[in-house]
């Protein structure tokens, strides 16, 4: 077995005192360690002393009231004693207050009912072609045209189907849809 210096002895015998004891007590381990013997109290105490509270002489106060007679020597002072220190710096103009006065105005004369609009004048002279494409021959306002279907006729009504002996529109003004029989006016 080799030698440790001393100051290993002492620190294997602190750190393994208790299981060394432990193991020796139950008959386990090797017997020459069993038989090693913990150390003392005073061994342990004396090579490694425990660290101590401080003392406190009593004529020292505790804290808060040390911290209490500090801030009573030190007041703190602003340089300006008439500054609040929590008043903003920058202020938002108050918004005037203006009185409402509440005028009853008459309602405007209402106009007489509006004008119905006058429905379109129209007159279909002929329609010719077969199912697949047809021509319709009109008059509107005075003038003639030739139309077919999907055709808008000067922004006021579109053509939506040339059938054999009729005409059907959509008129924008009237929204509506209408029909013209070939030679006359509205059906």
């Amino acid at each position: 077995m080799t030698r440790l210096p001393a100051t290993w002895s002492r620190i294997s015998r602190l750190a393994l005192a208790t299981p060394i004891v432990l193991i020796g007590l139950l008959g386990m381990g090797s017997p020459g360690l069993a038989q090693e013997e913990p150390p003392s109290e005073e061994e342990m105490t004396a090579s490694f002393p425990l660290p101590q509270p401080p003392v406190v002489p009593p004529d020292q106060e505790e804290e808060p009231t040390q911290v209490q007679a500090l801030a009573d020597r030190h007041r703190f002072s602003p340089p300006n004693e008439a500054k609040d220190p929590f008043k903003p710096l920058v202020k938002k103009p108050e918004p005037k207050k203006e009185e409402k006065t509440i005028r009853i105005q008459p309602p405007p004369p209402q106009a007489s009912e509006p004008k119905p609009i006058p429905p379109l004048v129209l007159t279909v002279s002929g329609i010719c072609g077969n199912d697949a494409e047809r021509l319709a021959m009109i008059i509107f306002e005075n003038k003639p045209y030739v139309v077919h279907k999907e055709m808008t006729v000067d922004g006021k009504f579109k053509v939506v189907d040339v059938l054999a002996d009729r005409l059907v529109i959509y008129s924008f003004r009237e929204q509506m849809r209408r029909t013209f029989p070939i030679g006359g006016g509205k059906e």
